[in-house]
């Protein structure tokens, strides 16, 4: 429930808890928040956390399966979920933090088994050109957004062969629900 409307700079409302929900959702979720709390301009978020109701004291056994995937993170003082923002920023920069992220953001790209780009809304065509080239060169998949611009594949027209050299997977989250695409697509790092 968004009781606080437009008055906060991020909503979530999760899931009530269960051994079913991955943690990393929650880990997320919480990463998020403080993300849009502390970018400029600050501002309050609201995280609604429902509980079933009778709330229950007793003990009960719970499925350590969802807790799959936070083991590097319960070692480390870090956030589980990384945001940074490079608009007009340079590996390069003397800015210290902000080459020091983006040198960091390149090592986990370049340390990735297996990567996903996630594209939202972008409009120009140079920016959809470099996204397509960094795709080819990572051999990484192409989830666009219906923002992106990439869903008609008008940009790629004046390559004969895009399709052969990109790999599109449209509609990501209708194909999310098939067990199959859930198997093969597993991402370790995701670039949005």
């Amino acid at each position: 429930v968004n009781h606080f409307g437009s008055f906060v700079r991020y909503f979530f409302s999760l899931p009530p808890p269960d051994d079913h929900i991955p943690a990393k959702i929650v880990l997320t979720t919480i990463d998020s928040a403080v993300h849009h709390a502390t970018i400029s301009p600050c501002g309050p978020v609201h995280i609604n956390c429902p509980f079933r109701e009778p709330l229950h004291n007793g003990y009960e056994r719970w499925d350590a399966s969802c807790l799959v995937g936070t083991n590097l993170w319960t070692s480390k003082v870090k956030p589980f979920t990384k945001y940074i923002s490079i608009a007009h920023a340079s590996v390069f920069s003397y800015e210290g933090d902000i080459s020091e992220q983006l040198k960091e953001v390149l090592n986990l790209i370049n340390g990735a088994a297996q990567g996903l780009l996630v594209l939202g809304g972008i409009h120009s065509e140079d920016d959809i050109w470099a996204v397509l080239l960094l795709a080819q060169h990572l051999r990484w998949p192409v989830a666009p957004d219906i923002l992106s611009g990439l869903r008609q594949r008008k940009v790629m027209t004046s390559l004969l062969d895009s399709e052969k050299k990109f790999m599109f997977i449209d509609h990501l989250d209708h194909a999310l629900l098939s067990e199959s695409v859930r198997a093969y697509i597993k991402p370790d790092v995701v670039v949005q």
